[in-house]
């Protein structure tokens, strides 16, 4: 048991566990507290992404608080912006940026590569239904080809088609 007095002169008795909890736990609130100053959560973010977005932001207040211990006199606003800068930096490649994309550039038809065709979305954002997809009876929407102005899906059926067309055009 530890006795500790309150503002009001009172003396209070709290057990050890208690005490020592309390006492680890102020670098947490404090942490916790400079997470909640610039969170880069959403509300309609799935649970797991919440995860994900929070486990950052814990990253970006340690990189933060490191960088104070080191002499630094950014705000922690100042940081995150000049940080969101060397990120943007890095992601740019010889002055273009770099897109991430689940299919690798040599598992695209030879058109693309050679820089012909590639989806692009519809004037006004509007999609159109792809037309392979409608000839088997399936209602799929999705964007058009700039080469050939047909709006095709990325998985299977653009591909299909531009290997068609190209067997046919020779």
């Amino acid at each position: 048991m530890v006795a500790t007095r309150s503002r009001r002169g009172l003396e209070r008795i709290k057990p050890q566990v208690v005490a020592d909890y309390k006492y680890g736990m102020k670098g947490v609130d404090t942490s916790d507290q400079m997470v909640v100053s610039y969170p880069s959560t959403r509300n309609s973010l799935k649970w797991s992404k919440k995860v994900l977005f929070n486990l950052f932001d814990m990253a970006v207040v340690n990189a933060f608080s490191l960088h104070k211990v080191l002499g630094g006199r950014l705000t922690q606003l100042i940081f995150r912006k000049k940080l969101a800068e060397d990120l943007m930096q890095l992601g740019s490649h010889h002055g273009r940026e770099v897109r991430s994309r689940s299919i690798s550039r040599s598992s695209l038809p030879a058109p693309v590569l050679q820089g012909i065709h590639c989806q692009i979305s519809t004037p006004h954002g509007r999609y159109r239904r792809c037309r392979l997809c409608y000839t088997r009876g399936v209602r799929r929407m999705t964007k058009i080809c700039s080469g050939c102005d047909v709006p095709l899906c990325w998985t299977s059926c653009f591909e299909e088609y531009h290997t068609q067309n190209a067997s046919t055009s020779r």
